[in-house]
C-alpha cells in the first residue's frame, strides 16, 4: 500500500511538473494559439508602361493600400509557429492627372481602383522565448485582383486563341511571397511586412503596341489581435 501511495504521489508530482512546464511555454509564446483579426495599411508599388500609336505613358506609382485580415495561428514551442489567413485589400492605383486614365477611357474601363483578395500560409519565428518576443515571418499565398481595366484585358486575352502565349501574358491572379518582421505585446502583434507577387498583371508585345503592368511589391504595417 505504501508503495502504491509513493507511485501515486510521484505521478502527481510529475503531472504537475509537466503542466507547469507547458504553462510556461504558453506564457513564453504569449498564449498565441487561436483566432486573430487585424488590419493593414501601406503602399502598393505599381509599374505601368503603355506604348501604342496614340499613347506613350510610363508610370511608377506608390499608392495607398489598406485592408483587413482574418486567420488562425498556432505555436508549437516558444520559437516556431504556423498561421493561415485571408486578406482583403483596396488600393487606389493612379492619380487622375496621369497614369492609365487615358487608357481606361480608351477601352471604357476604370484603371484606378484595385481590390485584392488572398489566402496565405506563413511560418512564424520568434528570436527569444520571453513574453513579448521579436520575430519574423515568411510564407506564400495566392492572390486574386479585381480591377475593371485589368479584368477586361484578361477576358479579351483569354477569349482570343490566336494570341502568342510565349510573348504575351495576362493574369489577374497568381502566387505571392510574404515576409517581414514582428513584435508581440501581450495579445497584440505588430508587423512590418512585404508581399511580393510572382506574376505580371499584363505583359503584351503585339503589333498594336506594348503594355506592361506589374505590382513588384506591397509594403505594409499590420496589426493583429490574437484571441
Amino acid at each position: 500500500m505504501q508503495v502504491f501511495k509513493k507511485i501515486l504521489m510521484a505521478g502527481c508530482y510529475f503531472a504537475l511538473g509537466v503542466s507547469s512546464a507547458f504553462a510556461q511555454d504558453l506564457s513564453a509564446t504569449n498564449k498565441k494559439l487561436g483566432l486573430f483579426i487585424g488590419a493593414e495599411a501601406g503602399y502598393q508599388l505599381l509599374y505601368t508602361s503603355v506604348k501604342t500609336d496614340s499613347i506613350d505613358e510610363s508610370v511608377a506609382d506608390n499608392s495607398i493600400l489598406a485592408g483587413l485580415r482574418l486567420g488562425y495561428e498556432q505555436y508549437f514551442n516558444p520559437y516556431i509557429g504556423l498561421r493561415g489567413y485571408g486578406t482583403f485589400d483596396y488600393a487606389y492605383a493612379f492619380d487622375k492627372k496621369k497614369g492609365l486614365t487615358a487608357v481606361g477611357k480608351l477601352i471604357g474601363a476604370d484603371a484606378n481602383n484595385y481590390f485584392k483578395y488572398g489566402i496565405n500560409a506563413d511560418l512564424l519565428v520568434n528570436f527569444t522565448e520571453n513574453k513579448d518576443p521579436i520575430g519574423l515571418f515568411v510564407g506564400v499565398g495566392y492572390q486574386w485582383v479585381q480591377n475593371e481595366y485589368l479584368n477586361k484585358i484578361t477576358k479579351a486575352y483569354n477569349d482570343n486563341p490566336t494570341i502568342d502565349r510565349d510573348k504575351n501574358n495576362v493574369s489577374d491572379n497568381g502566387f505571392v511571397v510574404n515576409a517581414g518582421l514582428s513584435k508581440v505585446i501581450d495579445n497584440h502583434r505588430i508587423e512590418l511586412g512585404a508581399r511580393i507577387p510572382l506574376y505580371n498583371y499584363i505583359k503584351v508585345d503585339s503589333e498594336g503596341g506594348k503594355t506592361t503592368i506589374r505590382n513588384p511589391i506591397d509594403i505594409y504595417l499590420a496589426y493583429n489581435y490574437v484571441f
